[in-house]
C-alpha cells in the first residue's frame, strides 16, 4: 500500500478479518453455486470485539472478485492491508452512522465498510462518515468538476499521526489510463482545495500527509467526461414477497455511500435484496443501457441514462412486472448504442422467495446513546451473542 511499506504491514489490533486467497477458476465456480449475498452487501458481518464471523461462508468473495477481476481489465491495487472490521456508531435516530478505529503507530488499515484505507505513522484514533456532494460540491465548482468517489468526513486525534490516506474512486483505469483529470477534493471552510494525489491505484488515490476534514476524489469535467469509463454495479430488490413478482433494478457507480443509501431506501419501503453477481463490464458515464428479460415483462423505464448522482439524490431504477414468474428468467444490461451485453443475472424462484435473507446491515453496530445494541431495523431477528454484547459494552 504505501511506497515506504511495501514488504508487509504491522497488524491493525486484534480485529483483523482474514481474507481467503482463492484462485479465479474456482471463485468462477462458486459465482455459479453459492448465493452470492457479499457480491450485493460490499461488507462483512461481524462483532465490535472483531472476532471472525464464518457464519456466512462467502463474505470474502466480493473483495476477492473485486480485487482479482473487477471489470476484467483493472488489476488489484498494489500493497492493500487486510480487510478490517471498524466500530460502528449510530446516532440516536439510527439513521446516520459514523466509523471509529483505534490504531497503533506503524500500522496499516483497511476499512470493510468503506473501502478507505490509511497509512498511520503513530497511534491515532480516527472517526469517519460519508458527507454529501450536492451539499459541498456547489456553483461553479459542480460546473468543472464531477465526483468520482464517494465523499468522506474525517477526524484524527492525534492530528498528524495518517501518513497517507487512499480515497476510493471508480473510474477505469484499464480503460483510461490518463488520470491527469483527477484531483482530491478538500473542502476547507466550505471552500474547495484541489490536491493532487501522490499516486493513482486501480480503485484508490492516494494523499499523503493529509490534513483532515472533508474529502473526496473529483474528475475535470471536459468533453471527455462523456466518455468517461466506470466500475458499476446493477442491484436487484423484491419489492413484496408475495406474487405478483415486481422488481426493482437499480443501475450505479461502484460507489459504497451510494449503495448503502439505495439499501436504506429499499428497506423503508420493506422490499428485499435478490443476491446477484452486481459487477457490470466498465460503463461509460452519459451512455444509455437496455434492460430486458427472457420473460415477458412489463419493463419501466426500458432505457437507463448513466448519469452521476450523489448518496443523497434519487438513484435511476426500472421497475419490472413480472407477474407469475417462470423457473428461470434472465435479467440482462446492453449498451444501447453498441447493442453489447454489460452484465446478465439469472433468476431462479428460490432466489426469490428466499430474498430477504441476509438483508440485514452487514457489521454489527452499536447504539449511541444508550444500552439498546442490535442492529437497527432489526426487531424479532434475535439478540446479539453474548460474547458480542460484552465486547459491545465495553469502553
Amino acid at each position: 500500500m504505501s511506497r515506504v511499506n511495501k514488504q508487509g504491514f504491522a497488524a491493525v489490533a486484534e480485529r483483523e478479518v482474514e481474507e481467503t486467497h482463492r484462485q479465479p477458476e474456482a471463485l468462477s465456480q462458486l459465482e455459479q453455486d453459492v448465493p452470492l449475498a457479499a457480491m450485493s452487501r460490499l461488507g462483512f458481518p461481524s462483532s465490535s470485539s472483531g472476532e471472525e464471523d464464518s457464519s456466512d461462508p462467502d463474505v470474502f468473495l466480493m473483495a476477492q472478485h473485486r480485487e482479482e477481476d473487477g471489470c476484467g481489465r483493472c488489476q488489484r491495487d498494489k500493497y492493500l492491508p487486510k480487510v478490517t472490521v471498524p466500530e460502528i456508531i449510530w446516532d440516536e435516530g439510527g439513521k446516520k452512522k459514523t466509523y471509529r478505529v483505534s490504531l497503533p503507530g506503524g500500522s496499516s488499515f483497511r476499512c470493510a465498510e468503506t473501502d478507505l484505507c490509511f497509512d498511520v505513522k503513530a497511534a491515532v484514533t480516527l472517526k469517519y462518515e460519508y458527507g454529501s456532494w450536492r451539499q459541498h460540491l456547489r456553483g461553479s465548482d459542480a460546473e468543472k468538476w464531477t465526483f468520482v468517489g464517494p465523499l468522506f468526513n474525517i477526524q484524527a486525534e492525534p492530528a498528524g499521526a495518517v501518513g497517507a490516506v487512499y480515497l476510493p474512486h471508480f473510474v477505469c483505469l484499464g480503460a483510461q489510463d490518463d488520470t491527469s483529470e483527477m484531483r482530491i477534493g478538500h473542502f476547507i471552510s466550505g471552500k474547495l482545495v484541489l490536491e493532487t494525489p501522490a499516486e493513482v491505484e486501480p480503485f484508490h488515490a492516494v494523499l499523503e500527509d493529509p490534513s483532515f476534514s472533508f474529502l473526496g476524489v473529483l474528475w475535470r469535467k471536459t468533453t471527455s467526461i462523456l466518455h468517461l469509463p466506470l466500475h458499476s454495479l446493477v442491484l436487484i430488490y423484491h419489492t413484496t414477497r408475495k406474487e405478483p413478482v415486481t422488481l426493482h433494478l437499480y443501475l450505479i457507480p461502484d460507489d459504497r455511500s451510494i449503495k448503502q443509501a439505495v439499501e436504506e431506501k429499499e428497506k423503508k419501503s420493506m422490499s428485499y435484496r435478490v443476491d446477484k453477481p452486481p459487477l457490470t463490464k466498465r460503463l461509460n458515464c452519459g451512455r444509455s443501457y437496455v434492460v430486458s428479460s427472457s420473460q415477458t415483462a412489463a419493463i419501466q423505464p426500458k432505457t437507463l441514462d448513466f448519469h452521476l448522482r450523489g448518496a443523497d439524490e434519487q438513484q435511476i431504477f426500472s421497475e419490472i412486472y413480472l407477474g407469475v414468474m417462470a423457473e428461470n428468467v434472465k435479467l440482462s444490461l446492453k449498451d444501447k448504442s453498441k447493442a453489447k451485453s454489460v452484465w446478465h443475472a439469472v433468476l431462479r424462484k428460490g432466489d426469490i422467495t428466499h430474498s430477504g435473507a441476509g438483508a440485514d446491515a452487514p457489521c454489527m453496530s452499536r447504539w449511541v446513546p444508550g444500552s439498546w445494541r442490535s442492529r437497527p431495523g432489526s426487531a424479532g431477528r434475535g439478540q446479539i451473542p453474548e460474547a458480542s454484547a460484552r465486547a459491545l459494552a465495553a469502553p
